[in-house]
């Protein structure tokens, strides 16, 4: 335990002696959390999304205009098929793609729990969660 010690009373009296290495260890992690703190973010603005509507009625046409009207969403494409929706997230055209499903409205009056589909983007998993969340806030 004394070797231990006297090494480390060595090393610490090294490091306080060199200038560049206090300013290594006390300016480097100001710098890095000023420039990740604007960097890296979670905020989910105007970012894409495609919709394939099976239903194609008024309510699913508000529900649409509902989510692009928000200030998250822009619905950038419509499809008509689910190879459509795999194809744009190959092209990284779109981040999340909603599908609504047939008599989407019929449903939704009659209390039959219509399912809303949602598929996001998850090569950044934390990013995907966040954007099914904000889109699940809106429909809601």
């Amino acid at each position: 335990m004394k070797q231990f010690l006297s090494f480390a009373k060595i090393e610490f009296l090294h490091i306080f002696r060199d200038t560049w290495t206090m300013m290594i260890i006390l300016v480097l992690p100001v710098i890095m959390m000023l420039l990740f703190g604007y960097a890296v973010t979670t905020e989910v603005r105007d970012t894409n999304i495609g919709i394939l509507d099976n239903s194609r009625d008024e309510i699913s046409k508000r529900l649409i205009d509902k989510l692009d009207e928000s200030e998250y969403f822009s619905v950038a494409k419509a499809f008509n098929s689910n190879s459509e929706i795999e194809k744009a997230f190959r092209r990284s055209e779109i981040s999340m793609a909603i599908v609504i499903e047939n008599d989407f409205s019929k449903k939704l009056i009659t209390r039959q729990n219509p399912k809303i589909q949602m598929i996001a983007d998850a090569s950044d998993p934390n990013h995907a969660k966040t954007l099914v969340n904000y889109a699940s806030g809106v429909i809601a």
